[in-house]
């Protein structure tokens, strides 16, 4: 039955990396609880295009807000999820699942290929484009959406009171998209932080700004192959390093904990070093809803997503308008300049979301 209800869970879960947006950091205790256990992996490979995505409130806008209740809607239409080049899937993606009876659901989303991830060599990369979002099939918001980035190591928590926690780290190293509503455009987007969140996150000396203060399962594992193989351990030839480099990522393969440990920033300083990070919690609540004509209703339950840590970069080049300078008829963007926020962060944000 235990496995049967594992099984399961691995089903529903397999679609979570679809559903969700934001993407937030991960814990080494957690990454440590990842390690030879009992529990549920799967590998995920997949193209994602939906033709049209469409939400109808046949309410419309309630009285109590000073609207007519006339029926509306919202919709995306073309979404495309995939690998940042066209056509290729979202891959090299492996997610664990497991059960504890003390801290609950924990599903961590993370790499096949830790290694290639942390060094930058086979980060797992993502696309995705959505051609338009617009409302009652007449009014255009955005179009030409296209972001592209990889995703860093995701940790969900489901604990035995119901609350989810969500860690992740992501960057996004292009992307761009026309507000059709205000006339602008976005290019050249970026998000990511310079800071090095993953690093500092997971070795306290390397965040206080000294030295990482112990070697990564990686490092020990290769210094034992020199060790007790090489023939001069002080001047390996290039075949003993070759096969001590090799057995050192097997040996971070097979126990599933290199993030855990203090980490060589060797490994780090390409892959990951530039990742935005964002922890966030999901519970419910309660609230009310007040209208326009003084009414009061209670909401119990209400969706309540909090924000309990960033560290995020952006930058971004804006147009605005349209000139036709020669007043040839061909009209190009205007530029506005660039953006750049350096260290966003919006910890202790709350946000309630429910029906009415």
């Amino acid at each position: 039955m235990k496995g049967l209800k594992k099984l399961a869970l691995a089903s529903a879960v397999a679609a979570a990396p679809f559903a969700q947006a934001e993407l937030t950091a991960i814990d080494d205790s957690v990454l440590e609880t990842m390690t030879g256990q009992d529990g549920v992996s799967i590998e995920l490979s997949a193209n994602v295009s939906v033709g049209k995505f469409q939400y109808s409130d046949n309410d419309g806008v309630a009285a109590t807000l000073g609207g007519t209740g006339t029926a509306g809607t919202f919709e995306m239409s073309n979404v495309v999820l995939g690998g940042s080049a066209a056509g290729t899937p979202l891959d090299g993606i492996k997610i664990d699942i497991d059960i504890d009876g003390t801290d609950g659901l924990r599903i961590y989303l993370g790499a096949k290929d830790k290694i290639g991830v942390m060094s930058g060599a086979a980060p797992v990369d993502f696309g995705l484009d959505i051609g338009s979002v617009s409302i009652n099939d007449t009014a255009t918001l955005a179009s030409n959406i296209a972001i592209d980035g990889q995703l860093g190591p995701i940790t969900v928590t489901i604990d035995n009171a119901s609350n989810i926690g969500v860690d992740a780290y992501f960057e996004v190293t292009g992307g761009g998209m026309d507000i059709d509503v205000l006339g602008m455009g976005i290019s050249n987007l970026t998000v990511g932080d310079n800071s090095n969140p993953f690093i500092s996150n997971l070795d306290a000396g390397v965040a206080a700004g000294g030295a990482p203060t112990g070697k990564s399962v990686y490092d020990t594992a290769y210094d034992d192959y020199i060790t007790n193989n090489a023939a001069d351990p002080l001047a390996p030839t290039p075949a003993e390093v070759a096969a001590a480099e090799a057995t050192a990522a097997g040996t971070v393969a097979a126990t599933d904990n290199a993030i855990a440990q203090s980490i060589n920033p060797a490994l780090t300083t390409t892959g990951l070093s530039n990742a935005a990070w964002v922890a966030m919690s999901i519970s419910t609540g309660a609230t009310d809803f007040r209208g326009l004509d003084g009414t009061v209703t209670d909401v119990a339950n209400a969706l309540v997503i909090s924000i309990d840590a960033m560290a995020m970069d952006i930058t971004a080049d804006l147009t605005l308008g349209e000139l036709d300078a020669g007043q040839t008829g061909t009209f190009t963007a205007a530029s506005l300049g660039s953006i750049a926020i350096d260290d966003l962060d919006l910890s202790g944000t709350t946000l309630k979301i429910y029906g009415h």
